[in-house]
This record gives C-alpha cells, sequence and structure tokens, in this order.
C-alpha cells in the first residue's frame, strides 16, 4: 500500500514523471485544496498509455504536458459540473410537479391525498421498511413533513403535495417507477413525448446517477453511467454516448424541450458560453470537443 506524501513531494513526482510546472506556487495551491488523487483525474489524459488496453499504465506524461492543461481541465469540469446541476435541477422540479399534479388529479387517486403511501396505488418495493423509516426521520426535520406533523398529530402521512417537496429525487424517481397502475406511468410519460414509461424510467435513472455524480464533486467530462442508456426519443448515440457525458446532455436537452422552450434555450446557451470560453485550449477539444461538436453542430462545427 501506497504512503501518503507532501504537497512538495507531490509536485517533485509530477515533475519526475514529465510534467511541466511552471508555477509551483499555484500547483501547491490546487492540490493543498483539490488533493493530488483527485487532481489525478485531470492529469491522466496527459499520461502517455493514457486509456491504452495494450500498454501498461506507466503514469509518465507524454512530451508537452504540463500543470496548466489539468488545471485548466479542472476548472471547465467544475462550470460544466454547475451547469448541468442547473439543468438537471429544473428537470426535477418540473418531473415532481407532474408527477403529483396528474396523479393526484386522476379519479382513481383523488380521493386519497396520501397515494404515494397506499399499498393499492404504489408496490411494495418502495413502501418497505426503507421508505417508514424515512418518511420517521423526515417527520423529526423542520421538512414539510415535519411541518405538516407538528400541526396535524394525528395525521398518519402529509399529503403528497407535502410530502414530495421533502422526498430527495432519488425517492420520487423509485415512488414513479412503483406505480402500479401502468396507465398513470404511462401519462406521465407521455407528457415529455415519450410512449414508453420504462424509458421515461431509464432516463430518469441517468438523471438521478448524474445529479448524484456532480452533486458529490465527481468527474463530468469523463463520466461513465452503470448501464448504457436506452434507446429512445432522446436521439441517436453512438457507443460512447450511450454510456457518458454526451447522452446525459442529449437526455437534458430533450427533457428541458418538452417542458419549456425558455429553459431549453437558457441551458443551450450556458453550454455554448461555457465551450466557447475554453475552445482555443488544445486539452479541451481533446477531452470534450468531439461530444459538443456531435450534439450541437450547428454551434460548434469544426
Amino acid at each position: 500500500m501506497k504512503k501518503a506524501t507532501t504537497i512538495d513531494e507531490q509536485i517533485r513526482l509530477m515533475q519526475e514523471r514529465g510534467m511541466a510546472i511552471h508555477d509551483k506556487t499555484l500547483a501547491a495551491k490546487m492540490l493543498q485544496t483539490v488533493g493530488y488523487y483527485r487532481f489525478g483525474a485531470y492529469c491522466f489524459p496527459l499520461e502517455i498509455n493514457a486509456r491504452s488496453k495494450k500498454c501498461p499504465r506507466t503514469h509518465q506524461y507524454r512530451q508537452g504536458a504540463s500543470f496548466d492543461d489539468a488545471y485548466t481541465l479542472l476548472l471547465f469540469d467544475k462550470e460544466l459540473s454547475f451547469n448541468i446541476l442547473w439543468a438537471i435541477r429544473e428537470v426535477e422540479l418540473h418531473f415532481k410537479s407532474n408527477l403529483v399534479y396528474h396523479v393526484s388529479n386522476n379519479p382513481e387517486y383523488h380521493p386519497t391525498p396520501c397515494w404515494y403511501a397506499d399499498s393499492r396505488h404504489i408496490d411494495d418495493s418502495f413502501l418497505n421498511s426503507k421508505f417508514r423509516q424515512e418518511y420517521n426521520s423526515l417527520k423529526r426535520k423542520p421538512t414539510a413533513i415535519g411541518r405538516h406533523h407538528a400541526l396535524h398529530k394525528n395525521d398518519k402521512f402529509a399529503p403528497v403535495w407535502k410530502a414530495i417537496e421533502a422526498f430527495t429525487f432519488g425517492s420520487v424517481v423509485r415512488l414513479y417507477s412503483a406505480i402500479r397502475s401502468h396507465e398513470t406511468r404511462l401519462q406521465i410519460a407521455t407528457l415529455y413525448g415519450i410512449e414508453n414509461e420504462k424509458i421515461l424510467e431509464s432516463y430518469l435513472k441517468v438523471v438521478l446517477f448524474t445529479r448524484n455524480l456532480c452533486a458529490h464533486a465527481g468527474i463530468v467530462y469523463d463520466m461513465r453511467l452503470s448501464k448504457p442508456i436506452r434507446r429512445g426519443p432522446a436521439g441517436k448515440m453512438n457507443q460512447g454516448e450511450q454510456s457518458g457525458l454526451g447522452g446525459v446532455l442529449k437526455i437534458l436537452l430533450f427533457l428541458l424541450k418538452g417542458q419549456d422552450e425558455a429553459i431549453y434555450s437558457d441551458f443551450l446557451r450556458k453550454m455554448e458560453n461555457l465551450f466557447n470560453d475554453y475552445r482555443a485550449k488544445p486539452i479541451i477539444q481533446e477531452q470534450v470537443g468531439t461530444t459538443f461538436q456531435s450534439i450541437f453542430p450547428d454551434k460548434f462545427a469544426h
């Protein structure tokens, strides 16, 4: 097992492996802030055998590799993450609102404002002991659920329009998947122009994975999904897009366009501004240039 190293040792090791570091003060500050291991994700593309399946990894950097390149990639990734989180927030709010409104006003569910906790409507896979524990935890906190029960002590559950505000997006996605009625799930899917509710479930799980990745400061520019994206109306995807950033962007654009043209245009503008700010940097063109040019051909053509 490797031993911990000091900042000075980390800088010296990168230099020994062939990385040019012109500003050691900046390098030390960045390593102190980000951490050597995490920063390595932005240095990795600069290695000689990066992504090679035939050659063993040597950790040696290619000729011309510089700390500035890795730092640029880190800054780009940080802004990319912020933009994607902004888009996901819009998708999350819109989906929650649609789910509550359309299911609650469905005659089958209308008499039951707590339909999300009713086994006649929701599969037992959702209404398990974990759900009970999470709900009871939310009751004890200053959430919409907690405030409801403070005023209505005899209620077993809060109405869905309050509960949904306290639920995590992961819980909301699981709730949608657990609705027993195929017709109800399909009704929600068609609001997005999707004719198969399983595809909407797949898209939402991709959005959820990406949300958690961004929220926990994960590496976004080189993200890899655990499962390939299902074929659907978000558009044709090549093999790389099905499991990476390109596919995520296509799903977000599809969902945003289906819910609000203005928000869709805002996201397009944010992504255009981001890429234009960095497109002169060779490391950005190398790592995400093809992705942006494929998804936004009119704006980022060669």
